[in-house]
């Protein structure tokens, strides 16, 4: 049966969904049973994408979306509905997003495009697709590729003026291209303008409240580049006004997880304090991917607040969380397996895009989650062999007086050329692994090293960092840049986890920061406290 074949009542829901009238979900429940008991596949799977949308911006029960969307892929596909498929596929595009299953994500977009040329509005449809691609690479931090794609969406929605949503979703991808703007070249000129041009929309049938926080967001990050911290304070407080009033939902996530970054970075703890009591209240979700990015914010607050016993508590969450992921990380890849998406259909630019999404893009160390990866294959390989397993953490001493000196760039620039003293450590030891694990923190980790060894190498960092004669005039150490480096090592025994040693190694860092700046130490024990215990590197004689 084709739309045209049905009666008003029918065409009339039909017309509501499309139009995501507010009560989306009931009316798509209906047509959902009518169009079972008339095994009609095009009205099951419009009524199953309705339910779906309604479900993924109402509540971040992101598994029901996605066994939704599937569901609506196979009725659309027998019903031949193009239009509803390509939108299904899109929104499995969505979820694996937020998943953080970049690759799965491209390869439904990818989907989607195929479909684009046979919908009844290939210029909107095909403006939604690239603005999600868009969003992917920003993710990995190719911010380039994120404006081309974003900007081809925006050539794109000129031509669909008439449709529904054109006021909100135009507002959206203006308001991702200030932000690609600001990130790729700090262009502040063009954020401002990208603002206007969405200012110019405010009041048109369409305009709701989440425009209203798009282009607060967007004032806030032209604030930030600024270095204009009592406005961005002025515009948090109005974002936060409406935030609190709504759901978290998945199009919440990027803005509060930034605004939360910041507050930390800026040390404004009362603001921080607020967003995560709201992100805690309302954080209604199981999904792996989703806690793991709120979890991962939230260490970092509790740990620049020095509340140990929180951190480490969100750190334990955030390995239950990982643990999950990497279930659901094979289960998608069976979904792949099972829908084709592999081969030529998962291209060597999702491939690359895998391999981006592990590194960070800054200093080209692995990022996070590969240290997580890692970390937990080799603390099993240690226990297993029972190898000597050590973890350091390191940091720059007094890296925010570096950049409030200096400026942002500069302090790019210093977190690279530390990378790059690490780097060359680890081209001539292979049994180091390196990871950026946010802001100026790297964690180490050393395989079957002996602690003379291990020893070595962090005086040879420290040296190596000292020798890049980077003027500090603010540090209180130092005249040039220096680290603090805390290492915990020990041969794994049958109730430990890798976490012991990430928490070792912090808490050894933590007594260097507080005594000895400028210098390192090692331990064998799990819980150091005191000078006694250890090997200090401001004992040993320096280069």
């Amino acid at each position: 049966m084709i739309a045209g074949m049905y009666d008003q009542s029918i065409m009339n829901m039909i017309q509501k969904l499309k139009d995501e009238d507010e009560d989306s979900a009931v009316i798509a429940d209906e047509l959902y049973r009518i169009g079972r008991s008339m095994q009609d596949d095009y009205l099951m799977g419009i009524a199953v994408y309705g339910r779906a949308r309604a479900r993924l911006f109402d509540s971040l029960h992101l598994n029901a979306v996605m066994t939704d969307a599937l569901e609506a892929v196979e009725h659309s596909k027998l019903a031949k509905n193009y239009d509803t498929l390509c939108r299904a596929y899109i929104l499995l595009g969505i979820v694996s997003d937020i998943h953080i299953n970049y690759p799965l994500a491209v390869a439904y977009y990818i989907d989607a495009a195929g479909i684009v040329p046979k919908t009844e509005n290939p210029k909107l449809n095909g403006a939604i697709v690239n603005t999600n691609i868009a969003q992917i690479f920003a993710a990995v931090h190719e911010y380039e590729k994120a404006e081309y794609y974003n900007n081809m969406a925006i050539e794109l929605m000129i031509g669909a003026e008439k449709t529904p949503a054109y006021v909100r979703d135009m507002a959206s991808m203006l308001a991702s291209s200030a932000s690609y703007a600001l990130e790729a070249e700090s262009d502040i000129a063009e954020a401002e303008k990208k603002y206007s041009e969405a200012e110019k929309l405010r009041g048109r049938e369409g305009w709701d409240e989440f425009s209203d926080m798009d282009q607060l967001l967007t004032r806030i990050r032209i604030s930030a580049a600024r270095h204009d911290d009592a406005e961005v304070m002025k515009y948090y407080h109005d974002f936060m006004a409406i935030q609190t009033s709504l759901p978290y939902t998945a199009d919440c996530i990027e803005g509060v997880n930034y605004l939360l970054s910041y507050m930390i970075e800026h040390r404004q703890f009362e603001a921080c304090k607020e967003i995560v009591a709201y992100v805690e209240s309302r954080l209604d979700t199981e999904v792996p991917g989703v806690l793991m990015q709120v979890y991962d914010e939230e260490i970092r607050y509790y740990k620049a607040i020095g509340n140990t016993e929180k951190e480490h508590a969100m750190a334990l969450k955030y390995y239950e969380a990982s643990m999950k992921k990497a279930n659901e990380d094979d289960r998608a890849a069976v979904i792949a397996v099972e829908g084709s998406l592999s081969g030529a259909r998962l291209s060597e630019e999702n491939t690359r895009l895998l391999k981006e999404a592990e590194t960070d893009q800054l200093t080209g160390l692995p990022n996070r989650y590969a240290l997580h990866t890692h970390s937990e294959e080799l603390f099993d390989a240690c226990y297993r062999e029972q190898r000597n397993l050590g973890v350091e953490i390191m940091d720059v001493d007094f890296f925010k007086e570096y950049n409030d000196t200096y400026g942002h760039v500069k302090g790019d620039e210093c977190l690279k050329a530390v990378a790059d003293v690490i780097k060359k450590e680890i081209r001539k030891e292979p049994g180091m692994f390196a990871a950026r694990y946010g802001g100026d923190e790297i964690i180490l980790m050393y395989d079957s090293l002996s602690e003379e060894r291990m020893e070595e190498i962090m005086q040879e960092i420290e040296d190596g960092v000292r020798d890049l004669h980077m003027e500090h005039r603010n540090s209180k150490v130092s005249d040039s840049v220096s680290i603090s480096q805390g290492l915990y090592s020990a041969v794994p025994k049958f109730n430990n986890r890798i976490w012991d040693y990430t928490a070792g190694a912090d808490n050894v860092l933590y007594y260097v920061k507080n005594h000895h700046k400028g210098s390192w130490c090692h331990t064998n024990r799990h819980n150091y406290r005191s000078p006694e215990n250890g090997t200090k590197g401001w004992e040993k004689e320096k280069k």
